[in-house]
């Protein structure tokens, strides 16, 4: 590369670093201002994930490779977050997602009201419509059997709404405490299978 400063064992222990899936992240410039012994060197190895990256006067350049173990603590119990969501919301405060309560309150509000409201007018019209069957008129008024049938069929319809909407806050309850404690480490994109490794290996030009 003309006009880089860059060393040929560097440039060698870079393209290694490449082919392993480690993904560099800094700049084109950094990277060609990186001298041994300076401070863009360092950059360049933490940047690159590198747990040591030693140049000597001899050309000889040994890099060993981060740990980037992955680590899982499960610092809220999915189980108990299912036993708060019997209350809609409980799950979500036992998570400290206290954001998603005020949602589902209110959710679960409006569709309660309107179950409600047309609990109330089924009932008014299935009132109205059994006066209305006369042993003259068998079949009862027709339009009051029609709405009758309307506010049946919404208020059944409300009734899954406010089912799947509680079934709905208590799984996202339970994903919320699945992952509540899993963490990652920073160089996870470095070695996709999230296992510990170390790789070295030395190289004189």
């Amino acid at each position: 590369m003309q006009g880089s400063n860059l060393p040929k064992s560097v440039i060698f222990g870079l393209s290694i670093a490449v082919s392993l899936g480690v993904t560099p992240v800094l700049s084109s410039a950094q990277i060609l201002t990186a001298n041994p012994g300076s401070g863009s060197l360092l950059a360049l190895r933490e940047g690159l994930g590198f747990q040591s990256m030693v140049l000597d006067s001899s050309g000889q350049v040994a890099v060993q490779f981060a740990d980037t173990t992955t680590v899982t603590r499960h610092q809220k119990s999915p189980l108990l977050a299912i036993l708060f969501s019997a209350i809609p919301g409980g799950g979500q405060i036992y998570n400290g997602s206290y954001w998603k309560v005020p949602i589902i309150w209110g959710v679960q509000a409006y569709f309660v009201s309107q179950w409600i409201a047309n609990n109330k007018n089924f009932k008014q019209y299935q009132s109205e419509y059994s006066k209305s069957i006369t042993a003259s008129n068998p079949n009862g008024d027709v339009t009051l059997m029609s709405l009758r049938n309307t506010y049946l069929d919404q208020r059944d319809s409300y009734s899954w709404y406010i089912a799947g909407t509680y079934l709905l806050s208590i799984l996202d309850a339970y994903v919320d405490a699945e992952l509540s404690g899993f963490d990652v480490s920073p160089q996870l994109g470095s070695i996709p299978s999230g296992r510990s490794v170390n790789i070295s290996f030395s190289m004189k030009f």
